[in-house]
């Protein structure tokens, strides 16, 4: 049975974390680009994906998704913590990523921060 942490100040439902044990984070590799599989008992509740530019050393995040009944209960910031290590043990020396808006948030509380974007030929 999953540990209650409380629940906040809206008296929405309570928040609830799940013992490491109950969670694995399968890594797959192809290519230049890496595949987290954040998983519970064997069902796959997130995933995120970045490539690693060799020659920039860039890594840009392509995919970072938590499905609906387990965001908000910080397995979004456990997969991209994952992903950063992941990334520095490939060499990559920056992470970048585009988001939507609604989206920003979350990365500015985990450290993150905007960067102009480059123009790119059509």
């Amino acid at each position: 049975m999953p540990e209650k942490i409380g629940s906040d100040v809206l008296g929405n439902k309570p928040r609830y974390a799940l013992s490491l044990r109950q969670l694995e984070v399968k890594e797959q590799t192809s290519g230049g680009c890496t595949t987290l599989s954040l998983l519970r008992n064997t069902k796959k509740i997130g995933e995120a994906s970045f490539c690693v530019d060799k020659k920039t050393k860039v890594a840009e995040v392509t995919n970072l998704h938590v499905e609906v009944p387990y965001r908000k209960h910080g397995y979004g910031k456990l997969l991209v913590r994952n992903m950063e290590k992941a990334a520095r043990s490939r060499k990559a020396k920056k992470i970048v990523l585009e988001s939507w808006s609604k989206h920003k948030p979350f990365y500015t509380n985990l450290g993150y921060r905007n960067i102009p974007l480059k123009d790119k030929p059509l």
